[in-house]
């Protein structure tokens, strides 16, 4: 941590940046759940208040980190991969176990 004169900790951003990423792959990764679960990227941007641009952004961001493609997309439809099912199966794990976990709180 950095120091400095105020009471707030000023982080480098080597020390915040894998935090950051986490939060960011976990909202990935509920949004790729949620778009296999409704077979939309349409419904899943009406459900968050987003746009559909923004849906199939966060997913692409997704399949570029983890190098691997998840969804077969047409202008009409969506499939998983392969490897989208293996990822979809263990991702959907994870979130209902978060969600169950903030619901024990």
């Amino acid at each position: 941590m950095l120091q400095n004169r105020c009471a707030v900790p000023v982080f480098r951003t080597t020390e915040l940046a894998p935090r950051v990423r986490l939060v960011d792959r976990l909202k990935a990764m509920q949004t790729f759940v949620r778009v296999v679960e409704s077979g939309s990227f349409s419904a899943v941007a009406r459900e968050t208040r987003s746009t559909q641009s923004a849906i199939s952004k966060q997913v692409a961001g997704l399949e570029r980190d983890l190098e691997a493609k998840l969804l077969s997309r047409t202008t009409r439809s969506l499939a998983l991969t392969e490897a989208g099912e293996r990822y979809f199966t263990k991702a959907r794990r994870l979130v209902e176990e978060i969600a169950e976990a903030e619901a024990a709180l």
